[in-house]
């Protein structure tokens, strides 16, 4: 099974979750599993250790991992268990995530900037790629000095790179070549 299989059981979740009608409960817990997640480091090292039994993962899934979570998301963590794809859990999250905003029409973005962008230069942005897109983009901006000037994008897969730092990347990499 590969990262593309997990999000098929991911998008197979959503679709289950939909069809009996508990698509709040379920997005509410595989939140709750990837908050679980990055607040302790330490799951998702126990849920990779080659040295605990299925049997004790499931209990780190169902006590600490998924705790609380609806039972659909606690059995699908299980089944990657049982399936030996527990590594794969960052991106059966991530496809869960990805699938339920893309059939709600929606599109998740980040724009990189060299300096902190005001909250009008977000939303005018995030308008001007939804008209672009056809589809309501949710836009995320994170500060990178490191870029000088000029902006990063990134949308769904595709990034635009309209840094000052990418242009004097180029720039270098012309030069070596012409020497």
């Amino acid at each position: 099974m590969s990262g593309a299989a997990v999000r098929r059981y991911a998008e197979a979740l959503y679709e289950l979750a939909v069809e009996k009608g508990v698509l709040e409960g379920v997005a509410t817990g595989m939140a709750r599993v990837r908050e679980n997640l990055a607040a302790d480091r330490s799951l998702a090292t126990g849920l990779a250790s080659v040295r605990a039994t299925g049997a004790e993962k499931h209990a780190l899934v169902e006590g600490k991992i998924a705790a609380g979570a609806h039972p659909f998301v606690v059995n699908a963590i299980k089944l990657l268990v049982d399936r030996h794809r527990e590594r794969d859990l960052v991106f059966f999250l991530l496809g869960f995530f990805e699938h339920m905003e893309a059939e709600q029409g929606i599109l998740s973005a980040r724009v990189e900037s060299a300096r902190p962008m005001g909250d009008e230069e977000v939303r005018n942005l995030a308008a001007r790629l939804s008209d672009a897109t056809g589809k309501r983009v949710v836009l995320a901006n994170e500060t990178v000095e490191e870029l000088v000037g000029g902006v990063r994008l990134t949308l769904g897969s595709t990034r635009i790179d309209a840094s000052v730092k990418r242009q004097l990347d180029n720039i270098e990499a012309r030069l070596k070549s012409a020497i």
